[in-house]
């Protein structure tokens, strides 16, 4: 299949294809991108002596698409970070990113809300519930932009040096998750733990409570290891867990997930182990997959055979998460490609 190499604006001698790639155009060399901790693929390239880091999807974008407005993001239109095909690129404003996200993905909506209570000020009764603070905004001032006085009301906030125990005439709760969940265990987390971060407590099902008593779960990006907040700091969730709640006398360095869901981490599903110990286990539930024959096709036609996911990702510079996604069904394609497992 012939590649379609387009040089990139700004960065010669750098080429981007149609698929996701980047070379060096002088050398014909396929640059292998690493991800980044945010999920994202990126290259380095070299200009003037200096060397600079790059998002691979960006660089496609600029080499293929035109950004006549000025948006200042790019838009995965299947939201995998891996596939940087141009096809599934688009400029776009971080607000139609996340429009994007919620209209593919409504279950997103529901989950980034926050339930909110409307209530009367002398009593401290419950008036009216609402599902997020903006619908709240809406009712009671007919605009979205109360709600930033809403949540300031709700969180306790401090506005202009005071707290503001109101807002429009009314008290504002927040609805908190459970205090306790069945069988629930919670515990303090060690200043020492987060580099001196104080007041806050884990539970055995993976949940965390902030200095302010709120209750939230770990989050993350699907398929990657979820974190907890403490303040402006993050840290994996697994890991809080397991140092908090399982003693380590071997002091092994890793955590691992028992069930090989790297989202589910309560106490249950965790255990220290070695870097072997955990590489055996994920070849023993099915996980690793690296030493299987996968075949790329596209349209359904084949275009190539390999003797497994990393030898795949070494010779066509696609990233071998998104070829095991592709080949194992979690994704349509990955780089334009379908996969299959042989």
């Amino acid at each position: 299949m012939e590649e379609n190499w387009v040089p990139i604006p700004g960065w010669v001698p750098y080429q981007a294809n149609d698929s996701g790639q980047i070379r060096n155009g002088s050398t014909c060399t396929i640059l292998r991108p690493q991800t980044a901790y945010t999920g994202y693929d990126r290259v380095k390239l070299s200009k003037d002596r200096r060397s600079f880091t790059f998002p691979v999807h960006r660089l496609v974008a600029l080499a293929f698409h035109p950004n006549p407005a000025n948006k200042p993001t790019v838009n995965h239109r299947n939201h995998d970070k891996h596939d940087n095909s141009a096809t599934n690129l688009e400029w776009a404003t971080a607000t139609e990113q996340s429009r994007d996200r919620v209209h593919r993905h409504p279950s997103l909506l529901r989950l980034s809300r926050r339930p909110v209570w409307k209530c009367d000020v002398a009593s401290g009764t419950r008036l009216k519930k609402y599902d997020s603070v903006r619908n709240a905004a809406k009712d009671v001032k007919g605009c979205f932009k109360a709600a930033g006085s809403i949540c300031s009301a709700a969180g306790g906030k401090k506005h202009n040096g005071y707290v503001q125990p109101t807002a429009f005439g009314f008290k504002w709760e927040y609805e908190e998750s459970p205090d306790c969940l069945p069988g629930e265990i919670w515990k303090e987390v060690p200043s020492d733990l987060v580099e001196g971060v104080r007041d806050y407590m884990v539970s055995s099902h993976g949940r965390i409570r902030n200095h302010l008593g709120r209750i939230s779960k770990a989050y993350g990006a699907a398929g990657s290891y979820p974190s907890f907040s403490f303040r402006t700091r993050q840290r994996k969730a697994h890991v809080i867990v397991a140092r908090v709640f399982l003693p380590n006398p071997d002091a092994k360095p890793y955590v691992n997930h028992l069930n090989g869901d790297k989202e589910d981490c309560r106490l249950v599903n965790l255990e220290w182990c070695t870097s072997a110990e955990n590489a055996q286990h994920a070849h023993d539930i099915g996980l690793n997959t690296s030493g299987r024959k996968v075949r790329q096709l596209s349209r359904g036609c084949i275009v190539a055979t390999f003797a497994s996911t990393k030898g795949a990702s070494r010779i066509t510079g696609i990233p071998q998460p998104s070829i095991w996604a592709a080949a194992s069904g979690r994704l349509h394609h990955a780089a334009g490609f379908q996969w299959q497992f042989l």
